[in-house]
């Protein structure tokens, strides 16, 4: 339904039709580097705070946030083979797990930058 709607909106249709299956776009987004999401963000950003007009703030001053978290990874080789495997508790198989964080501009809703490392690169920094 979405992709209908975008499809209609940049095709200047009146009524929304089905250009593209579901299943053609999720499998046609693979093909999508995910850095041009990171590109495109960054770009989205950028733009933001060069017309700082409207940018909401405290005290003049932009309020920002960072959280953090361990994710646990899919058992894929490549995964795996990247990140390697953290131990687990005694008497359990260990896992492939990474870690992220977020730098959040919590006034105004932006994601201002990310990181998403292997638990291991930490350790030996």
């Amino acid at each position: 339904m979405e992709l209908d709607q975008f499809f209609k909106a940049i095709n200047e249709e009146k009524i929304a039709s089905q250009v593209i299956t579901k299943s053609a776009f999720f499998q046609s987004r693979k093909q999508v580097s995910y850095t041009a999401f990171v590109a495109l963000n960054q770009s989205l950003i950028n733009e933001v705070y060069k017309q700082s007009n409207g940018l909401k703030t405290w005290k003049g001053f932009r309020l920002c946030a960072i959280d953090g978290t361990s994710i646990r990874l899919p058992n894929n080789p490549d995964i795996t083979k990247y990140f390697g495997i953290q131990k687990g508790r005694e008497g359990q198989a260990g896992c492939t797990m990474g870690m992220a964080s977020v730098f959040y501009d919590v006034l105004n809703h932006l994601v201002v930058g990310h990181v998403f490392v292997c638990v291991i690169l930490l350790v030996s920094i």
